[in-house]
């Protein structure tokens, strides 16, 4: 979690933008799921017509039974949800500015998750149990307290970032592993 979040902000992606992290987080799902026509793909290239179609059955479908297929569709499934995960961590990180912050979450949904049993429902998806309880009130003060911790500047002078800073302008402070890594 602390290297994606410093990988986001070692680029200056600390600002959460709904619309771009909707489109992110939706470029990655529709990743996973063509994942499957994407390694036909991969091996075939992309097929043009009904007869090119008809003259690469047989050897599409001796692929599709190959281990060879099966290991292209899962690594492509891995890639594609380390990517989902990957984008929603950062997601995260822009809205409470802190990775402790979004370690803190993950643990509130884990612990949540771990109080459901092992009971399925015919879709085959495990049960919540009664009276179960979310972990979004944990998530809420979570970001409360995260919300809490901003800090914010004054710009007095800005010689020499005339083009970034605006003297006498409000500004929020944040934190820099990186650099803090280096003092």
């Amino acid at each position: 979690v602390e290297e994606i979040c410093e990988w986001n902000q070692e680029r200056g992606c600390t600002t959460f933008d709904g619309e771009l992290e909707y489109n992110m987080l939706h470029e990655e799902l529709n990743e996973y799921v063509f994942a499957y026509p994407k390694t036909i793909t991969d091996k075939f290239g992309k097929i043009e017509s009904e007869e090119e179609l008809e003259a690469k059955n047989d050897e599409i479908v001796e692929f599709l039974q190959s281990p060879e297929f099966l290991e292209n569709f899962r690594t492509n499934q891995l890639d594609a949800l380390g990517d989902l995960v990957f984008v929603a961590i950062g997601s995260m990180y822009k809205i409470l500015g802190d990775w402790v912050g979004v370690e803190e979450v993950m643990m509130a949904i884990i612990s949540a998750n771990n109080l459901k049993k092992a009971d399925k429902d015919d879709g085959g998806k495990i049960k919540k149990p009664e009276g179960f309880v979310g972990p979004e009130s944990i998530i809420k003060n979570i970001y409360k307290e995260m919300a809490m911790r901003k800090h914010f500047m004054i710009c007095v002078d800005n010689l020499g970032y005339e083009s970034s800073l605006e003297k006498r302008k409000l500004y929020e402070v944040l934190t820099d592993r990186v650099a803090e890594k280096h003092h």
